[in-house]
């Protein structure tokens, strides 16, 4: 998948705020530093929606 084109299965869990499928995602592998268009990863894309608890979760495994 190209950075920066569509969000990534992580972004939109995390966005959304669906910890369960952003858990699963991270333990089979999901990158923690890919982009969407608009430069977010899946730790700002947490934040902007206030998700705080998933955000957490992912600066606590190396998401920025």
């Amino acid at each position: 998948m190209k950075q920066g084109v569509i969000d990534t299965p992580l972004i939109t869990a995390a966005y959304h705020g669906h910890f369960e499928v952003v858990e699963l995602l991270v333990q089979k592998g999901a990158s923690l530093t890919a982009t969407n268009k608009d430069g977010d990863t899946p730790y700002r894309a947490a934040m902007v929606m206030n998700e705080h608890h998933v955000a957490e979760y992912l600066k606590g495994k190396g998401g920025h």
